[in-house]
């Protein structure tokens, strides 16, 4: 491989996206969306990615099962279950009263003095609608195929897509432009690997 290559090669295990990853290394704005999905063609480069993803996974303790299993914490979490009712209103349980899986859930505690006086806490959890919306992703992506890879590909795809989706669910021209530049790089990646 090359000094370039070698710096595609770690562009894109930050990125995880070819032509970004292809700027990063080098290559010219212009032909950087044309060289970054070929050179994930090259048995060399797919080899090195393959080599230090599987090192990453290693030292972080990181899978595929490992990051499902948090998605699955956030999807499924119940914000009732950090809550008491009771005659003088809701308040939010005890932190040792919460478990694993439900201290996972929350992406931020606020507290606040009410117009009284009294200090208000609000829980907020991460995003359960994206959660399971990458969640159904997953599991909508079908067999899997001989070459892992691949898979690894399409799960990759189907979450950008989710991800645009919900950021952009709001504006739906950028949303409709956005979604338009995933499926024409999906589609100039499926024609070079035809060619082939």
């Amino acid at each position: 491989m090359t000094r370039r290559e070698r710096r595609f090669v770690a562009h894109f295990l930050i990125v995880a996206e070819a032509t970004e990853a292809a700027r990063r290394a080098g290559y010219s704005e212009a032909t950087a969306r044309l060289t970054g999905p070929r050179l994930l063609q090259k048995p060399l480069i797919r080899a090195a990615i393959a080599r230090e993803q599987e090192a990453q996974a290693l030292r972080t303790g990181l899978s595929l099962e490992r990051v499902l299993a948090e998605y699955v914490r956030l999807a499924l979490a119940d914000v009732g279950r950090l809550l008491a009712w009771g005659r003088d209103g809701v308040r939010v349980k005890p932190l040792a009263d919460w478990s694993a899986d439900e201290a996972a859930a929350i992406a931020a505690v606020r507290f606040a003095d009410d117009r009284q006086g009294r200090q208000q806490v609000r829980v907020e959890l991460h995003n359960k609608k994206y959660a399971l919306a990458v969640l159904e992703t997953y599991f909508q992506v079908g067999e899997p195929p001989v070459d892992a890879t691949g898979a690894r590909d399409r799960l990759l795809f189907k979450m950008r897509e989710q991800k645009i989706k919900y950021e952009l669910e709001d504006d739906p021209d950028a949303m409709e432009e956005a979604l338009a530049a995933l499926y024409a790089e999906r589609q100039a990646k499926e024609d070079r690997r035809n060619d082939y």
